[in-house]
């Protein structure tokens, strides 16, 4: 083992995994069924994650480390690896933190300074830093796109104990100039004036130049992220969740693909009301994945949220609210 190695085990060891310094390790990753004769049992990658493998070969690496104070290092050389990065703040906000308005909660988040007591956000800045206002200047850009996406985000909400599905109107302004090429370009050169103008602002120029949509993120989240229970598999069951463990306030589930998990997490949260009063908090597992998450319930929004633990589950709940209408 390498004196680095050795020094990376020890700190793994530690707990000091959240410490980085310009000799981390880069990591890559390949997504089991990514290969051409490869699959997922009983369906082909694509019906298990509902997209293509470049836009997709970095989520079950991300969804890991949100857990294991981890980051992933980007790789500004290529386009098609910057739709992959940047498809993954979309997932983990959209669908682990439970944000339906991605721009409006990553404009708040910037306003406070980017705290990172919840454990996405805390990914998401280990791993994107300040580049991150590079997602929140294509949302407000190009806002068809932005819409398209809290449409999708909106059908992720347990409707049955929401006291209002009617939420008030929520406008903001931000960034003064909307779907302008040039103003894309300037933001960029003043971005590399202010911050270090490496990896992770590299891959800033992939998503804002190039296109209304270059990376094609509003099409490909869409892929993942619905459920469609019409899908036939070659195994019938694999259209089902399997209930580990129901009892204490938690339901823990099995979801036999990453597509559209929302939607189980939903199903977990009916099957658990049926004989109990108070919404449960559910403990997602996505089969060939393992454990994704504690889910946590918001009445106000109807919307699930992932918490570190209960006695967290108060400040998670303020970050969860930061992006949604409420």
């Amino acid at each position: 083992m390498s004196d680095s190695a050795a020094r990376l085990w020890a700190n793994q060891k530690r707990g000091l995994l959240s410490s980085f310094s310009k000799n981390d390790l880069t990591f890559s990753s390949q997504a089991l069924g990514s290969g051409k004769d490869e699959q997922y049992p009983g369906m082909s990658y694509e019906n298990f994650w509902g997209d293509q493998y470049e836009w997709t070969a970095l989520l079950p690496l991300a969804w890991k480390l949100v857990s294991t104070n981890g980051r992933i290092r980007p790789d500004a050389s290529d386009h098609q690896k910057a739709c992959c990065w940047w498809n993954v703040p979309l997932h983990l906000l959209g669908l682990g933190l439970g944000w339906t308005n991605i721009a409006l909660g990553l404009q708040q988040w910037r306003e406070l300074g980017y705290p990172d007591g919840n454990p996405v956000l805390r990914f998401i800045k280990d791993s994107y830093g300040t580049s991150i206002a590079a997602l929140e200047i294509f949302l407000v850009t190009r806002e068809s796109c932005n819409a398209e996406f809290t449409e999708v985000l909106q059908d992720h909400a347990f409707k049955g104990f929401m006291p209002d599905d009617n939420l008030p109107a929520h406008e903001y302004v931000h960034w003064g100039i909307h779907g302008d090429e040039g103003y894309n370009e300037r933001y960029l050169e003043k971005a590399s004036a202010r911050h270090d103008f490496g990896p992770r602002w590299g891959m800033a120029k992939h998503l804002l130049l190039g296109g209304y949509d270059a990376c094609h993120l509003s099409t490909h989240f869409q892929f993942s992220a619905t459920f469609n229970e019409t899908v036939v598999h070659q195994v019938e069951e694999l259209d089902e969740i399997r209930v580990l463990f129901s009892s204490n306030g938690r339901i823990g589930i099995e979801a036999p693909a990453y597509k559209g998990f929302p939607l189980r997490i939903i199903q977990a949260f009916s099957i658990f009301s049926q004989t109990n009063n108070e919404p449960p908090i559910v403990s997602l597992f996505i089969k060939t994945l393992g454990h994704i998450g504690d889910f946590h319930f918001s009445p106000l929004t109807g919307r699930f949220f992932i918490s570190d633990s209960p006695e967290l589950r108060d400040e998670d709940y303020k970050f969860h609210l930061l992006g949604n209408i409420c």
